[in-house]
């Protein structure tokens, strides 16, 4: 918890806290800019905030940067730190006796928080993002029909926030990372098409043709093998991966002197050409096509790179290199063809050379066949899976939502009840998928919406871990004055801290004002202001 605060720009250096609720009280004439408004943004800038910064800068501007002294008591043990407006992402700790221990940086402080208020398992979530949306003080942008939205994020922003206060986001999550998944491995498909990397257009005919075709395949070869076992031919040598292997090298080769070849003709007739920019798009192609050539795609690349590069006076020069690799390849290819014949060249049986290289070129198609095959039944596995977890995780979100809304709704109930006596309809939270509504009907006017918020930010407080309410006084301006003086009972029950500001008391009845008397941290007036100096900053 939250024990002191210090500042010695305060009138009043030392603000001391306690356990539940901690109450900022201004006069009865519920004067402006005497500082309740600044100190509850000094509170939420010791835990972590920035909003001191952002929206109250008339304070850093009349008086200069803040350093805010501040302590935090878990179980027993008192922490000593302070933080700096000009320095505001370091947060300094200090030794019972003020002596300076070490550095740290707003991050590791606000991961420090989390430990202490026993957060860890809400592992989706940062320190702020619990504590932040329920910090409502005047200044920052909260839209009354969207409580639990920080500023104006999307609904589906504000309502995965509220599953993983109530740690119910797990299931989600891992059905959310598998549509993410599928839903990049079906643009890769999209850009493999885009780039001739895989056919496009496969339909269920082709498919069909794909496996027709194979079983032909099939029966060619057993023909053919039944043929060469009556010459007592070792089929697994003739199929053997050494001669599958370098078939597919000399084919390789080929290609390699093609593309050689093609870029020695476009240098004679000085051809330019675009550049054709597919790595970066193609990047993720081998994740899913680990089959694919992209050596090949790289080597095209790389030419139509250089050639952008080539000036005329290095024509030659680089049609001699390409000459000089063009013959090497054509030796290479001459070797590759005679170890090819020599695997293929028996002593005891004359073989047909032509029925070894049927088989392998029925092989090869087979494999194109099964190429075809597969990205069929991918392109539509992946479509069918995506789909089937998108309605999947529809069905786990309306399960979570619903057993959130019937805690936070009956919660409501419960609460409304003790403020209003069962004599107004409760505020009610209703989830659905990726949006929401609030339906406040507790009060009249913007008494309405404001009692409404407060009864949300009690039920979330009690039914969830979140650390501290924060509440201005704007929140209670137009709530009637019997609802207020339930809302004060009810905030004096916690144990947990709430931080609130008010004023007028002498409006109240007696118990009210005995328990903003009791629970007051800090009185202001127009006499006694924060600062010693004034300024006209805060208007509501």
């Amino acid at each position: 918890m939250l024990v002191e605060i210090r500042c010695q720009l305060f009138k009043n250096e030392l603000i001391t806290f306690h356990e539940g609720l901690n109450v900022i009280l201004g006069d009865e004439k519920a004067t402006n800019s005497i500082g309740k408004t600044t100190f509850l943004m000094i509170i939420d800038f010791v835990f972590g905030g920035e909003s001191f910064l952002k929206k109250n800068g008339g304070a850093i501007k009349h008086l200069g940067h803040h350093i805010v002294y501040f302590t935090f008591k878990f179980s027993h043990v008192y922490y000593y730190f302070s933080r700096e407006s000009d320095k505001h992402n370091i947060v300094k700790i200090y030794d019972k006796n003020k002596n300076l221990i070490e550095e740290i940086s707003i991050q590791n402080f606000r991961e420090f928080l989390k430990e202490k208020y026993e957060l860890e398992h809400l592992i989706y979530l940062s320190f702020r993002e619990v504590i932040g949306p329920y910090s409502r003080i005047w200044g920052k942008k909260y839209d009354l029909n969207k409580p639990i939205n920080i500023d104006k994020e999307p609904d589906k922003k504000a309502i995965t926030r509220l599953l993983k206060l109530f740690n119910m986001y797990d299931n989600i999550n891992s059905h959310d990372k598998k549509i993410d998944y599928l839903t990049k491995k079906k643009q890769t498909f999209k850009d493999a098409t885009k780039y001739d990397i895989i056919p496009d257009g496969i339909t269920k005919k082709i498919y069909e043709d794909a496996i027709k075709r194979n079983e032909k395949i099939e029966t060619e070869i057993l023909d053919i093998t039944n043929n060469l076992e009556k010459n007592r031919t070792n089929l697994d040598v003739l199929l053997s991966d050494e001669l599958l292997s370098l078939k597919n090298k000399i084919s390789q080769l080929h290609i390699k002197r093609n593309i050689l070849k093609s870029e020695l003709n476009s240098i004679v007739i000085n051809l330019t050409t675009q550049d054709k920019k597919i790595r970066g798009k193609l990047s993720n192609l081998a994740e899913f096509f680990p089959d694919i050539n992209l050596d090949k795609l790289k080597l095209i690349d790389t030419f139509h790179n250089n050639i952008s590069n080539i000036l005329k006076d290095q024509l030659k020069e680089r049609e001699k290199i390409l000459n000089e690799r063009i013959k090497n390849l054509d030796n290479e290819i001459l070797q590759q063809n005679a170890e090819f014949d020599n695997l293929i060249t028996y002593n005891e049986n004359n073989v047909s050379r032509l029925a070894i290289e049927k088989l392998i070129d029925l092989s090869q198609q087979k494999i194109k066949n099964f190429e075809i095959i597969n990205i069929y039944i991918d392109k539509n596995s992946i479509q069918d899976d995506l789909s089937q977890n998108i309605i999947l995780l529809s069905d786990i979100k309306l399960k979570i939502q619903s057993d959130i809304m019937l805690q936070l709704n009956t919660k409501m109930g419960n609460i409304n009840n003790q403020i209003y006596d069962n004599h107004q309809f409760p505020p009610s939270l209703d989830l659905k998928d990726n949006k929401y509504s609030f339906n406040n009907e507790s009060d009249t006017g913007t008494g309405k919406a404001y009692t409404g918020i407060i009864i949300l930010d009690l039920a979330i407080f009690s039914l969830t871990p979140l650390s501290i309410i924060i509440h201005d006084s704007m929140l209670f301006k137009n709530i009637q004055t019997s609802s207020f003086e339930k809302i004060i009972e009810l905030y004096y029950n916690q144990t947990k801290q709430i931080f609130i500001s008010t004023d007028s008391i002498n409006n109240y009845n007696e118990k009210t004002q005995k328990i903003l008397n009791i629970k007051k941290v800090l009185q202001l007036s127009y006499e006694n202001t924060l600062y010693p100096l004034k300024w006209n900053e805060e208007k509501k």
